[in-house]
């Protein structure tokens, strides 16, 4: 479910934390996500992204991000895959890409694993994924989450990445 049924939006917290030291929220992102074709219209169901960054750290530049989403279907398999434009809104930072994609095992809502990759110019990591859904209030608050350890493939890729990610819905 989203705004309308083509455009689905929501505000992110974007908190990162190092290796050695504490965390930090390094920025305030809105992303809007607009389906393109109904899902099994045709081969691959197409979306876009576009997204407003708010930096809260000095010295980061506000960017947008934007880009095809690509998603298919094999059954009990998911195919999901994103190429993601980042164009700084000041600085002298250039425009980067990243392309990430997601093969997913349907099990279950709750428990379902995935093989990830992420590519970059400077980075290649990949490694497996769990993701989990759930429904409470008669389906109108979803608790969704992921979890991933990635392997950097590349000198400038860190040796070993963890991704974690926890949302709440309401409808």
């Amino acid at each position: 479910r989203g705004f309308t049924p083509h455009w689905f939006t929501e505000v992110v917290l974007e908190y990162e934390q190092a290796a050695q030291g504490g965390g930090d929220l390094e920025a305030v992102e809105w992303e809007n996500v607009i389906q393109l074709t109904e899902q099994g219209e045709y081969s691959f169901d197409w979306g876009v992204l576009i997204e407003y960054s708010h930096a809260l750290e000095d010295g980061h530049a506000d960017k947008v991000e934007f880009g095809p989403l690509l998603q298919k279907d094999f059954g009990r398999q998911l195919w999901t895959s994103n190429l993601i434009l980042e164009v700084p809104l000041s600085g002298d930072e250039g425009v980067e890409w990243e392309i990430a994609t997601r093969l997913q095992r349907r099990i279950k809502p709750a428990f379902e694993p995935a093989l990830e990759l992420y590519l970059s110019k400077d980075e290649l990591q990949i490694g497996p994924a769990l993701l989990g859904e759930t429904r409470t209030g008669k389906g109108l608050t979803v608790f969704s989450w992921q979890a991933g350890i990635l392997a950097g493939l590349t000198n400038d890729t860190p040796d070993l990445a963890v991704r974690f990610l926890v949302e709440l819905e309401f409808y």
